[in-house]
């Protein structure tokens, strides 16, 4: 196994790349005191990019 999330909330699922030798999404969680972001790509190749900024 290469990740696991389990979220309990996710505010935006949005998909930013899908071509053949590209797919990636961004989920988004927001809260009171700070905005989540996290970023995964599957081609070409496994990345995951976790943001945390503090809003409050």
């Amino acid at each position: 196994m290469l990740s696991l999330l389990d979220l309990k909330r996710v505010d935006k699922f949005e998909i930013t790349l899908d071509k053949k030798d590209q797919a990636a999404v961004l989920l988004t969680v927001v809260n009171e005191d700070y905005l989540q972001m996290i970023e995964i790509d599957f081609k070409p190749y496994f990345k995951q990019i976790f943001k945390e900024h503090f809003t409050g």
